[in-house]
């Protein structure tokens, strides 16, 4: 489905108004209606929390059973439409200074949200389809952590108002529950079929039994749900923390500690904006384990030190910020996992133990502050958080996995300055057999960078039974095989491609075998044709391009290894991912198809500049004493680089009407200034090889009707009807020179500064020249 981003603009705003308004009044009560009752102050903290979920427990059933059997945007519509006079009985209170009116205002809203809860968050994927769940749910999340920052924020500066205060607050929550209504009414989502003659349970226990057992059907799920509820623990206990510890510990009047919780939506935004980018099509799940690792170490040394407000800021944000990874994952694989309208009633399964948590962790709270101190506070969520990262890392399906493809993600972005091109030819969730070129001991990380899925590589049995190292090699999912080349070793190596290929995963094969000790890709065995024919998978062609001579790949035609140094740190290096081929190509086919994806590259290498006029301008730019040494001469390239643009400026007018110009030198300084020139000038060169012969040579001239040739008098051999451009002599009228030089860059004589790639095509009557200038 191709969603415009127009589309996703209702439902952010019905939900940015909604959060908003719900944590303005939330903090309007705990800034001002807590001065009502000062010896109190803890206590209507922890109610405040408290009313905004009740409703959550009470409703979230018959939320889920609304979200499945009537249409959720019309839901979403009614809710929004009701908060209008939840806010004028919000507005009543503060106008009284009645403590009744306010919590029952925040209890009507939170029971407005429990309802439309669902039915909002089931829309996601009606609006934007499953490829762009990610997105949605991102999105989604940041918004909500923008809203709770504006909503805190706004409050404290409100109730830090003397003049004109209930005037404002009263403005504020009508105009905000307008706009959320407004905006809902906008809402367009392609909703699945409604369901008819449920059984579902209302009773919230019941109801909650009941979708555990529908939820233990579904992979992972239930680890999810449960790991929302405990980051919702841990989150309201931070909130509420943190306002009774910025007060006590750094004397914060309700602005300053608004500002302060405001670090924390923002922190917790900018986690879910970025998940969302990182994620892509798919739940990465992976990013759970260091998002809840970040939680707890952040949060760990903020209850072991006694920090400045700098530096508790800090922590703090990088806490919120860990939040965010940690939790959009696990909303997106529950978006991504349940189908149809099931979503609903999973949804509001997941709002009842969410906001049963956080009702605990009002009392919670309560317990431990009462009984000890903020700290204790920090260092308890600290644990908590710990403790559910490794749970998950336990028990989730393939966190660890996708956690280590991250982080291997992460360390090849740093290697190589990588360029992928053909992410969609990797299916989603069917399995297939990639077979790739084999470059060096660093090309599964290229493979694992280059998808969102966790291929599963080969390995020697041995190494996968090694004490030492089995139980890492276990958990990174790969497929042992006996390195002795016995029938029977050979068949389990078939079957154990196979039965991964049929569960639906990504194998990875080195057809070669070997790795190249050339960079040239090397003949592919026959033995891929048989595990693709056995499993019926399609095969994908796989290609690194430009990765030998990086980190880890052969020195050129020895044994040795190229090591890790700054100057092959970053190498250009693309890769091209083919279409799925039918599983009946030979390996000869696909080797094939492989070399084509390699021409393919290597003409985008050359659409990209990376050629030899790019080389000079950059190194111009980059440093005016750099120079090129030929025949003990130094010749500097910012001297270069500006004589080539003046000759290029007198030969402006000679050559106005001439689109392609040829040049015919040996390769030398002559040769890199005609090509600057011809670059200032925006003409298409074409570079005459000498060992062309004569007829050829005169061909190429002639069928791309070139009138004028670079060159030099002793020479050029060929038909004299051509003009003549010798640059040896124009060159000696523009000669000046820049002196000093700190940087020295050598071009030596064994260095091709270009070279001429070109092949022949028969055609009936004529030869067709393809001419190819590159830089080497």
């Amino acid at each position: 489905m191709n969603v415009k981003k127009t589309n996703w603009i209702p439902l952010f705003a019905t939900q940015f108004f909604g959060v908003l308004n719900d944590n303005f009044l939330k903090y309007l009560i705990v800034f001002i209606a807590a001065f009502w009752m000062k010896d109190e102050k803890t206590l209507i903290i922890s109610m405040a929390s408290g009313m905004l979920v009740v409703s959550f427990i009470l409703f979230s059933a018959l939320a889920g059973k609304w979200a499945k059997i009537f249409s959720k945007r019309k839901i979403v519509i009614i809710a929004k439409l009701a908060e209008i006079p939840i806010m004028l009985i919000a507005v009543m209170g503060f106008y009284i200074q009645s403590i009744v009116f306010v919590m029952v205002s925040l209890f009507l809203m939170g029971l407005q949200s429990a309802i439309y809860s669902p039915s909002k968050y089931g829309l996601i994927k009606d609006v934007g389809g499953e490829e762009n769940l990610s997105y949605g749910t991102g999105n989604m999340e940041m918004l909500t952590f923008l809203s709770v920052l504006l909503g805190t924020f706004f409050a404290g500066i409100v109730a830090d108002l003397e003049n004109n205060r209930f005037l404002i607050l009263s403005i504020i929550l009508i105009l905000f529950s307008i706009f959320g209504y407004f905006a809902s009414l906008k809402i367009k989502a392609n909703e699945p079929e409604l369901e008819k003659n449920l059984k579902d349970y209302i009773n919230p226990i019941s109801f909650f039994f009941q979708t555990y057992k529908v939820a233990k059907k579904i992979k992972g799920i239930n680890y999810s749900v449960f790991s929302m509820a405990v980051f919702w623990f841990v989150g309201s206990i931070i909130q509420m923390n943190l306002i009774v510890h910025a007060e006590k510990i750094y004397n914060l009047n309700s602005t300053q500690i608004g500002l302060l919780m405001s670090i924390i939506a923002i922190g917790i935004g900018l986690g879910c904006w970025i998940t969302a980018i990182v994620s892509g099509k798919k739940a990465e799940t992976g990013l759970v384990i260091f998002g809840g690792f970040g939680m707890g170490i952040n949060l760990f040394l903020i209850s072991v030190f006694e920090l400045s407000l700098t530096y508790f800021a800090i922590y703090i944000f990088f806490s919120a910020l860990s939040g965010g990874f940690f939790k959009v994952p696990l909303n997106t694989y529950i978006q991504e996992k349940v189908k149809g309208r099931l979503l609903g009633q999973i949804i509001a399964y997941t709002n009842l133990l969410v906001f049963t948590f956080i009702l605990l962790s009002a009392g919670v709270f309560f317990i431990i502050e009462k009984t000890s101190n903020t700290y204790w506070v920090f260092a308890f969520i600290s644990f908590i958080s710990f403790g559910i990262t490794i749970f998950l890392t336990a028990k989730f399906p393939n966190i660890f996995q996708m956690a280590l493809r991250l982080a291997m993600n992460f360390v090849t972005k740093f290697i190589f300055n990588l360029k992928i091109e053909g992410k969609e030819n990797i299916p989603l969730k069917t399995g297939a057999l990639l077979v790739s070129n084999h470059i060096g001991f660093l090309d599964a990380f290229l493979i694992v960078a280059s998808m969102q899925r966790i291929p599963r590589f080969i390995i020697v049995k041995e190494m996968f039974f090694h004490k030492s190292l089995h139980w890492l090699l276990k958990h990174l999912l790969l497929v042992p095989v006996n390195e002795k080349g016995r029938k029977s070793n050979l068949m389990y190596f078939y079957e154990s491609c196979q039965d991964e290929i049929k569960k639906g995963n990504i194998v990875v094969i080195f057809a070669e075998s070997m790795m190249s000790r050339t960079g040239h890709t090397l003949g592919y065995k026959r033995g891929l044709e048989r595990i693709a024919r056995e499993t019926n998978s399609p095969i994908i062609p796989f290609y690194m391009d430009n990765a030998f001579g990086s980190p880890l790949t052969f020195i050129t035609g020895t044994q040795r290894l190229q090591n890790f140094k700054f100057k092959n740190l970053r190498r250009k290096v693309s890769v091209k991912i083919g279409k799925a081929q039918e599983n009946n190509f030979t390996a000869f086919q696909i080797r094939q198809k492989t070399l084509e994806m390699a021409a393919d590259i290597f003409e985008n290498r050359i659409d990209e500049n990376e050629n030899l006029i790019s080389f000079i301008i950059k190194n111009k730019i980059r440093n005016k004493t750099s120079f090129i040494k030929e025949n003990e001469t130094k010749i500097y390239f910012d001297h270069l680089f500006r004589k080539s643009k003046k000759i290029a400026h007198f030969l402006r007018k000679k050559l106005i009407d001439e689109k392609n110009i040829a040049i015919y030198l040996p390769k030398g300084i002559y040769f890199i200034e005609s090509n600057l020139i011809l670059h200032f000038l925006d003409k298409k060169v074409f570079i005459l090889n000498e060992k062309f012969s004569k007829e050829d040579l005169e061909f190429i001239l002639d069928e791309n009707k070139i009138k004028y040739v670079f060159t030099e008098e002793n020479f050029y051999n060929l038909n004299k009807k051509r003009e003549l451009i010798f640059l040896e002599s124009l060159d000696k009228s523009f000669e000046y020179a820049f002196i000093s030089s700190k940087k020295k860059l050598f071009l030596n004589k064994k260095t091709d500064v270009s070279t001429v790639i070109y092949k022949k095509e028969k055609n009936k009557k004529k030869e067709i020249f393809y001419l190819i200038q590159i830089m080497m």
